[in-house]
């Protein structure tokens, strides 16, 4: 297997190199990098549903370092069958947007041909682009002047400002607010505190934590719930994230695997039934990958059209270093990646370990 390095001794698209090596060690004999190499999201790159094109933002500033004056990052543009950096976006940026790694996000539409990128998710000012794939040009930048709203998610089709959730509060205030990334327009406004943004659908929890409500953004339009949603308890709240065109929401005793917006669930599992729920789940191609605590080294395939076990891939053992399970998965059409914690480890295996 290769290992691929991205390196970068300037700031347009011929100075910027993927680049295969045998193995880690071969890292350190890398030149310095003085071009902007420093990934400033948790995600390395986003990637389209046809795994042609990645997209990375970068910097040459150094992270988590308070800047004095406005800086540059850096949208790459990949061509993955190439393996190759094929455009560069420079974004210019103000001293008042944090370079903490982590603190930027990005997320593509469903058809990939707009990609959303905010600022502020973990401090300081939230500033939002989106980005048009094909030409890599800003189509909109602050929609409704953002600047002073609190960044909470971003997707290819929107942006949710608004408070982090707290079990001491009875709503969010101010509330969270959505804005459309197409028309920079306000769309709606919650004042719920559980409130998530899933590529253009917004999902929300009452404040009596007895129900969740879906609405289709591009439309306006409430989703009428037949399956119910795991709901938690005021004390210990719900996760919930998309995956491969999925939502996944996750408590402590039970787990829901559905198509965003859809009414019926494809796989619900509960303690209540003798189930065990997954430590991660991704989603990828209508397949459902667990990753369990109590065997964090399998990953368990499931047919989310049937409900039925594929198949169990054995990636390895603790001797490999997986000695607990990750506390995200993403899987995609080279491999899965299992990730430990924000600026920590991460491990990925090829899919050849699951496809034979």
């Amino acid at each position: 297997m290769n290992y691929w390095y991205f390196t970068a001794d300037g700031t347009d698209a011929d100075s910027m190199k993927l680049v295969a090596m045998g193995s880690a060690e071969e890292l350190q004999n890398l030149a310095p990098q003085v071009g902007p190499a420093q990934i400033l999201t948790d995600e390395i790159t986003v990637v389209d549903a046809a795994a042609r094109f990645g997209y990375a933002v970068v910097t040459a500033v150094r992270t988590g370092t308070a800047q004095d004056s406005a800086w540059q990052a850096h949208l790459l543009k990949v061509d993955l069958e190439a393996a190759a950096v094929v455009a560069v976006l420079p974004l210019d940026v103000d001293a008042a947007v944090d370079t903490t790694i982590g603190n930027w996000a990005m997320a593509l539409d469903a058809d990939g041909t707009r990609l959303g990128i905010g600022t502020g998710r973990i401090r300081g000012d939230t500033r939002v682009w989106a980005i048009n794939t094909e030409t890599l040009e800003v189509a909109r930048k602050d929609p409704h002047q953002v600047g002073y709203d609190a960044f909470h998610q971003v997707s290819g089709d929107a942006l949710l400002t608004g408070t982090a959730s707290s079990p001491y509060a009875e709503g969010a205030y101010p509330p969270y607010i959505v804005y459309s990334l197409e028309s920079g327009n306000l769309i709606t406004q919650e004042n719920n505190l559980d409130t998530y943004l899933l590529g253009s659908w917004l999902y929300w929890l009452e404040t009596a934590y007895d129900a969740w409500r879906v609405m289709d953004l591009t439309t306006g339009e409430e989703v009428s719930i037949i399956d119910p949603l795991p709901v938690g308890s005021p004390d210990t709240r719900p996760a919930l994230w998309e995956t491969g065109g999925y939502s996944v929401m996750r408590t402590e005793s039970a787990l829901d695997v559905r198509p965003l917006g859809s009414p019926t669930s494809s796989l619900s599992l509960s303690t209540d039934a003798g189930d065990t729920i997954p430590a991660a789940l991704a989603v990828h191609r209508d397949v459902a990958y667990a990753a369990h605590p109590s065997a964090a080294h399998e990953l368990h395939l499931i047919d989310l059209a049937t409900g039925e076990e594929l198949a169990t891939a054995r990636l390895g053992t603790e001797e490999d270093g997986i000695d607990r399970e990750p506390q995200a998965l993403t899987v995609s059409e080279v491999g899965a990646g299992y990730f430990y914690s924000r600026g920590g480890t991460c491990t990925f295996y090829a899919a050849t370990d699951w496809l034979s």
